[in-house]
């Protein structure tokens, strides 16, 4: 599959500030073959003198506590993030801001 060339010219939300010093890890999952297999492995970075637009932020899902037992064929994992929504409208007799403001993390 093509690389998509999601830069800031075409998507100027979709970036995410880079710190000094910071890591790039690409975690692979390959399982075994018959046969040795060629991985190649792309990324793709943009750069810009602009500040982003949005704060991004990651989830991650995934538990470290695997313990499977030799010769186990029915072992199950899973994680799961809550998803919340909150009604910012007039409708919305619990909401504190009279009228309605935007809301936004952070102070």
């Amino acid at each position: 599959m093509p690389f998509s060339r999601l830069n800031q010219s075409t998507c100027p939300e979709n970036v995410l500030r880079l710190e000094p010093q910071s890591d790039l890890v690409v975690e692979l999952h390959l399982l075994p073959g018959e046969e040795p297999q060629p991985v190649q492995v792309s990324v793709g970075l943009f750069f810009t003198d602009q500040r982003p637009s949005r704060t991004g932020y990651m989830l991650r899902l995934g538990r470290q506590d695997i313990d499977i037992a030799a010769g186990q064929r029915d072992y199950v994992n899973a994680d799961r993030q809550d998803v919340y929504t909150y009604d910012n409208s007039a409708a919305n007799r619990l909401n504190p801001n009279r009228p309605p403001r935007r809301v936004t993390f952070g102070p």
